[in-house]
Formats: C-alpha cells, structure tokens, sequence
C-alpha cells in the first residue's frame, strides 16, 4: 500500500489539487477494507516458467527489440 494515502472528490475538484484524505478517514478505511477484499480474491500468478511455441517471425520481430538473443 502506497506511504501517502490520497483521496478527491473529482465532481468538485477534477484537477485533484485539494486530497479530503485527512477529513474523510472513514472513506479512506472503507476503501482499504475494499482493496484489500479485492487482492484476497484475484488470481496469484507466480514467477515459473511457461512452455510456449513461437513462430519464425514472432521470434525475429522479439530478438529485434532485444527481448531475446
């Protein structure tokens, strides 16, 4: 979770210039309480590996931009 908490009220202030993060702390809770609700239940994809098979082309155009040697 980021160090500095933030929160707008875009219909009054759509340039973000004024956070209401200190005055509406019940907001800031429930969205917590909603974010943290939300990473409990997407899907982890962990860092192992994939066989996958790539085309000529697919593997020239990957080599190109450096993404492979």
């Amino acid at each position: 979770l980021p160090d500095i908490e933030e929160l707008y009220d875009l219909s009054r202030d759509p340039d973000e210039r004024t956070s209401l993060a200190d005055v509406r702390r019940d907001a800031v809770t429930a969205f917590r309480m909603e974010l943290g609700e939300f990473h409990r239940t997407i899907p982890r994809y962990g860092a192992g590996t994939v066989d996958i098979s790539l085309d000529d082309e697919t593997l020239e155009q990957l080599e190109s931009l450096g993404y492979m040697q």
